[in-house]
């Protein structure tokens, strides 16, 4: 049994599979059908729903903030205790399943939603829901700022949205329209959605029971251990924000279990700099990481920052976590090349409480495969502080700017001094079968002086030692092309001294 609230209303869900995902969940209520699905992978956003978390033990049990996300792929489990608004909530229909209020309700609309229609924001309208709950988001999280948003605002809070018929400019204008109408009429966003304020506190967590697989959520770090000790001989799987690993579900229809749900053990949760290292915890997610690395941030990284903002979209950024990104394994994964290019190593822990560090660069050993022990779980990943954030460039090729997985990846550090490469780091993601390091490429420029020779020589090195594949993203040649591109093109801009951050080309 688990207990979550849906646009104000508590709902005690008492038979569920913990393979369902919040949105089978809404859209089998009556008079929630709203929330649409689309692509059942996180892609589309048509999914969107607004959600927050009532008892985050990160802040003692209080209530955190409100988050966009895609329910297609959020587990319902991971929601218990959560507040849920859909589109029906935004305006006030969803409070009753009886369809004589339903009428009523129309009559008062939220102001994305007025604005979306005076702007003639829909034609099919299956994707309006999801914009709809996009554009919320952001003035939920803009509060008192949203009389200042921009239209790069805007265009920022529906990356994760697509429409196919309408057109983006309408849908531009409506949400200027509508900040300007929320930020007039109410003296904060949260007060022009009802069921926001109608949930009540809650004094303490319950119990996530799932009756076909289990289903464990634990709030802080014994508790995990003591969960993954009790697995006996059924392997967990762990899961945090579930953003990749839950297409098994949706795409495969593969059944996941036993399921071990870290994303609210506060130890792994958060980013710190502590010892003289910047520690960022295995379940901290991208939207935090976003936060930390910005240039108003606690540890500024202009190229960190910049490539976040293009991971996914702010629904995916708010679940996906840094410790899923590096144990799924994906070749094409964005943050193993980035950790590889700051000597990163990584903090594992298992039920006895016994813990090992490795390298991010012996992390992979194979496609698909890691180093990771049975039961053992990323507790954080963390670098030396000491290191000129300020070096690191990350170079992303993409089709398309936003919420795209790359066709190559390139992660460099590269120091200057007195003429000399003092140090090289060069790792790829894209090009093999493992995110990968290169250290014959920067043996090639650490040491040497700085010009066309060394230069050349690293070039020439990575040709050497890549052997990438042909596949529906690029070809062989091209990821060989750009990874040399990339490769000249950081060196150049260290050595030059221009000016550090993220700088993309486009297929």
């Amino acid at each position: 049994m688990m207990r979550l609230w849906i646009n104000g209303r508590e709902r005690h869900v008492v038979d569920f599979d913990p393979n369902d995902s919040l949105l089978e969940h809404i859209r089998a209520q009556p008079g929630l059908t709203g929330t649409k699905e689309g692509c059942a992978s996180g892609d589309c956003g048509a999914c969107t729903v607004i959600v927050r978390d009532l008892a985050d033990p990160v802040l003692g049990g209080g209530a955190g903030p409100f988050v966009s996300l895609n329910s297609c792929i959020t587990p319902l489990a991971a929601m218990a205790d959560h507040q849920v608004l859909t589109v029906e909530g935004a305006a006030g229909i969803g409070r009753s399943a009886a369809g004589a209020n339903r009428k009523l309700a129309l009559d008062s609309l939220h102001p994305v939603q007025a604005a979306m229609v005076a702007h003639h924001g829909a034609q099919c309208g299956f994707c309006t829901p999801g914009f709809v709950m996009s554009l919320i988001g952001h003035q939920l999280a803009a509060d008192a700022q949203l009389k200042d948003a921009t239209r790069d605002d805007f265009v920022r809070a529906i990356s994760g949205n697509l429409c196919r018929c309408t057109g983006y400019r309408s849908i531009l204008s409506a949400a200027a329209a509508a900040a300007q109408a929320t930020a007039s009429a109410y003296r904060r966003p949260r007060d022009a959605v009802a069921a926001l304020n109608d949930t009540p506190p809650i004094n303490r967590p319950a119990a996530v029971v799932g009756s076909a697989v289990q289903f464990h959520r634990p709030r802080d770090e014994a508790a995990l251990r003591q969960t993954v000790a009790g697995a006996a001989g059924d392997t967990p799987t762990f899961i945090a924000g579930a953003t990749d690993l839950w297409l098994e579900v949706t795409q495969q229809c593969r059944e996941l279990g036993p399921l071990i749900d870290v994303g609210r053990v506060a130890e792994l949760r958060g980013a710190q700099c502590v010892d003289g290292r910047i520690r960022l915890g295995g379940a901290a997610t991208h939207a935090t990481l976003e936060a930390f690395f910005d240039v108003a941030g606690e540890r500024p990284c202009p190229a960190i920052a910049a490539l976040l903002r293009r991971f996914g979209s702010p629904q995916i950024r708010h679940r996906a976590t840094i410790g899923g990104n590096i144990a799924n394994a994906s070749p094409v994964a964005d943050w193993p090349p980035v950790l590889m290019a700051l000597d990163a190593e990584l903090e594992l822990a298992n039920a006895q409480g016994e813990l090992r560090r490795l390298p991010m660069r012996s992390f992979h050993v194979g496609y698909k495969k890691t180093a990771l022990r049975p039961g053992e779980y990323i507790r954080a990943v963390s670098f030396d502080a000491a290191i000129p954030l300020d070096a690191l460039q990350a170079l992303k090729i993409t089709k398309r700017w936003e919420d795209d997985i790359a066709s190559v990846l390139g992660a460099f550090r590269i120091e200057v001094a007195d003429g000399v490469f003092k140090v090289a780091r060069v790792a790829f993601g894209g090009v093999a079968a493992t995110p990968l390091a290169l250290p014959q490429v920067e043996a090639e420029l650490e040491g040497h002086l700085v010009g066309s020779a060394a230069v050349d020589a690293a070039a020439a090195r990575l040709r050497e030692a890549l052997e990438p594949i042909t596949d529906v993203r690029a070809s062989r040649e091209y990821r060989l092309d750009m990874a040399e591109r990339t490769l000249r093109k950081a060196i150049h801009r260290a050595a030059s001294g221009a000016e550090q951050g993220l700088e993309g080309f486009t297929a």
